[in-house]
């Protein structure tokens, strides 16, 4: 078959999957990273170093949760428990620190049907399903483990129905994991400091450019190699955190809306003691 002339000679696979999804900034803490291994990291993230992007392919993959989530909730409702309250909203410490739940479950089996408990839902691949039944989840994920017991702690809730799917064989595990008060405190405690830290955390023990938490960090040439930070309000020296979940500058005596702080003004000026140390 003759080619066409002037048509480049470009898979319809690369024309589909072209391109990166740029990230947007969290205009708070996220307390989905809490309990990650590297505290650094979370800092990097708060005070908006520089912008994560990731493949169509893994955008997908993250957009599979919640698809699955609808099935699992209907499955639940046949056998008599209700989610409500999907995607509700936690406000944590000074107004800074926030997260959203997948749902609260009322008439859980085996439960006080009349008591709502947390329901969080999670996707995994084959091998790392078996991981996570073999370790349970405070092992298999402190991040997982922290998130459930900050989300519990603000909402009073006595527990977590937590169910993972095997994406490969679709067998499912539902697990009711009781609140721990001492797991929540730990989780306030960590949030403060990082809300509250003029510097970041030192790097992970043993952490290097190469390290595998490290290698495919987006913070990685920042942390390892000195890299510029991007200019927005929060890489400047003026910009401040004030109660109730607001932002000051102390250049201009102005409130700081959540666009406001995406690009620096004419006043910006790198806070130094935090980026070039």
């Amino acid at each position: 078959m003759a080619k066409l002339e002037g048509f480049n000679q470009v898979s319809i696979n690369d024309i589909m999957e072209n391109g990166d999804i740029e990230g947007e900034h969290r205009m708070y803490l996220g307390y989905s990273g809490l309990g990650s291994a590297c505290m650094r990291k979370v800092w990097y993230s708060f005070r908006w170093v520089c912008k994560d992007s990731a493949s169509r392919r893994m955008n997908r993959i993250w957009d599979r949760g919640h698809i699955e989530e609808d099935r699992i909730i209907a499955d639940l409702a046949r056998v008599g428990c209700t989610i409500t309250e999907q995607e509700f909203t936690v406000v944590g410490i000074t107004g800074h620190a926030k997260g959203h739940g997948d749902g609260k479950a009322l008439g859980v089996p085996t439960y006080d049907p009349l008591v709502k408990l947390l329901f969080e839902a999670k996707t995994m691949k084959h091998s790392s399903f078996v991981k996570y039944l073999k370790e349970g989840l405070q092992h298999y994920s402190p991040a997982y483990w922290q998130q459930i017991h900050s989300y519990m702690g603000h909402e009073k809730l006595p527990a977590c129905l937590y169910v993972v799917v095997n994406k490969d064989t679709e067998e499912r595990d539902y697990t009711i994991i009781p609140f721990d008060e001492t797991q929540f405190d730990e989780g306030e405690r960590i949030a403060f400091n990082i809300i509250t830290a003029g510097v970041p955390p030192p790097r992970m023990q043993n952490a290097s450019a190469q390290f595998f938490e490290c290698k495919w960090c987006c913070f990685n040439k920042v942390c390892h190699k000195g890299a510029p930070v991007d200019k927005n309000c929060r890489t400047c020296v003026y910009w401040d955190i004030e109660e109730d979940g607001k932002f000051s500058c102390s250049s201009s005596d102005e409130w700081l809306d959540g666009p406001k702080q995406l690009s620096g003004c004419e006043s910006y000026e790198l806070d130094e003691d935090a980026y070039c140390g």
